[in-house]
């Protein structure tokens, strides 16, 4: 191998070190559609939920819903992720929509907020 077969190695690593890097950096960032987030935190404070409760079966109502156990291979019909949300993530832009919600034996009182219609992405409504 010449002097200058050890260049194209070289600059063949690096193009592909950038280009990884800059399809890393580039892709967005799944996040849960904003009118869904504002549906599922008034539904917990309507119905005095705390969100510890929801925090300790890993499950992010303060910042992205759909993230952790909404979207990894928790199982969603365990009785220990209760309550539960999942999500779809394969829309374009990047948008997350809540497509199943499980929330029982919570002690949970209170009307059904108007808000919980407007989630169309929703195919699994558990109230049991």
């Amino acid at each position: 191998m010449g002097v200058g077969g050890g260049c194209r190695i070289k600059l063949r690593v690096a193009l592909w070190l950038c280009w990884l890097i800059t399809n890393t950096i580039a892709q967005p960032q799944n996040t849960t559609h904003p009118a869904e987030v504002r549906v599922i935190n008034e539904l917990f404070r309507g119905w005095g939920i705390p969100e510890s409760s929801v925090t300790q079966t890993g499950w992010n109502i303060s910042g992205e819903p759909c993230s952790g156990a909404a979207i990894n291979s928790t199982d969603f019909d365990s009785n220990a992720y209760n309550p539960a949300i999942k999500c779809d993530c394969t829309f374009p832009n990047a948008t997350c929509h809540i497509t199943r919600l499980k929330v029982y034996a919570l002690d949970a009182v209170g009307p059904i907020p108007e808000g919980l219609w407007t989630l169309v992405y929703l195919t699994n409504l558990n109230l049991a």
